[in-house]
């Protein structure tokens, strides 16, 4: 999905920017999602940000089928470390560990 990538850094830039709160953050891309889609609650399923990070936007750290983003050149906050979907690493330091295929689909 092109955006997503970078959804995260650029919101969290906004919250050390105070444009926003961390708590309205979690509200916008967690929990207002998760009730929207009537999704359950994975507790073990979970994300590892280093919110000191700062950095600029490439189109190479794209991980993405697009391989672009409009945001390069932006600097931002805030860079994902690892991610535990359902249990299972996925990413980690810049790379992806799942398994092609390995997800699954959603249809709301």
């Amino acid at each position: 999905v092109a955006g997503l990538e970078t959804s995260l850094p650029l919101m969290l830039t906004a919250v050390k920017e105070e444009r926003l709160t961390l708590e309205r953050l979690i509200k916008m891309m967690a929990t207002n999602p998760r009730q929207i889609f009537k999704l359950p609650l994975q507790p073990d399923t979970h994300i590892e940000v280093d919110i000191e990070d700062e950095y600029t936007i490439t189109n190479e750290m794209m991980h993405s089928k697009c391989g672009w983003t409009p945001f390069a050149g932006r600097q931002v906050v805030g860079r994902v470390q690892r991610v535990v979907l359902r249990g299972q690493e996925v990413y980690n330091q810049g790379q992806v560990t799942a398994e092609p295929g390995s997800g699954k689909v959603f249809i709301v």
